[in-house]
């Protein structure tokens, strides 16, 4: 006589076949079966024709099976706590669980906020020659800013390493892409030799008092390629530009990098892209 396969039956009513069971479940059969002999989900009838037949309340037992094996924990631990049978102690684990989830949520949507932020800047550049200046509406932006460089040398290092490691410590901000400020003082006048401030974009639930916020508005932006060194030529084509469109410059300079050494070893192939506030009265 032709066995018949363990995925034929159905449940009676109250039993789910092995094949109902991992259907539901969303795994494959060999799963259950080595659950089953490592004695850490066990079928809970066999019937008299020797298929294992599975019960309502044990797919939650399948799932905190996936929800602790999540967590790296191994199936001997499982396992353990399984046989203890202690609802008290299941449930101060799952809290523990609970709250570093908490933490991983926090690190995994500030790894989303990065990406999301990088790859807009990737394709807007990949979408406008480098040079060309151009005008964009944009929404405002909370940063965190690094202590004032008073002089082009020597307190890049210390202040950049201050600022994100209060960043770090603080949960306070998103480490890349860092850009630079320029003031508008300075801007104006002609200096571009080193930022005042680094900053960085702020997680969210950073606290608002310790953020300044970028103004929403209408941007001058141009692409610049090249080193730092030789950035002044595309701020004046910039300035420039803000003066043919009959516009004014009313805020500061921001600077962000886009592709450096992460990307190329080159320079000369550095990307970064300029941007000032403007607006059609002149500040006041």
């Amino acid at each position: 006589m032709k066995k018949i396969s363990e995925n034929k039956p159905k449940s009676n009513g109250n039993y789910f076949s092995i094949g109902e069971f991992s259907k539901i479940c969303g795994v494959k059969k060999h799963t259950l079966f080595h659950y089953d002999e490592f004695e850490l989900l066990k079928p809970v009838n066999i019937a008299k024709n020797g298929y294992r037949e599975y019960s309502i309340g044990q797919i939650f037992n399948f799932e905190l099976i996936g929800i602790l094996k999540s967590f790296n924990m191994p199936l001997e631990e499982i396992k353990e706590q399984f046989k203890d049978e202690n609802v008290n102690e299941i449930g101060r684990l799952l809290r523990s669980k609970h709250t570093h989830l908490d933490e991983e949520i926090f690190r995994l949507n500030r790894t989303k906020a990065l990406i999301e932020q990088l790859s807009t800047l990737i394709e807007r550049y990949a979408s406008v020659p480098c040079g060309v200046p151009f005008i964009e509406n944009r929404k405002s932006e909370h940063l965190i800013l690094s202590e004032k460089q008073k002089k082009e040398e020597g307190e890049l290092i210390t202040i950049m390493t201050k600022h994100l490691q209060n960043c770090r410590d603080n949960n306070f901000g998103i480490k890349y892409p860092m850009g630079g400020i320029l003031e508008y003082e300075r801007l104006l006048s002609g200096d571009f030799r080193f930022p005042d401030y680094y900053f960085t974009l702020a997680a969210e639930g950073a606290k608002k008092e310790i953020t300044v916020q970028k103004p929403a508005g209408f941007y001058a932006v141009v692409f610049h390629k090249g080193f730092y060194n030789t950035m002044g030529k595309t701020c004046e084509k910039l300035l420039n530009f803000v003066k043919e469109v009959g516009w004014n410059v009313v805020g500061d300079l921001y600077e962000i990098d886009l592709i450096s050494n992460f990307k190329t070893k080159n320079r000369d192939e550095y990307i970064m892209e300029l941007s000032i506030q403007i607006g059609e009265d002149k500040p006041i």
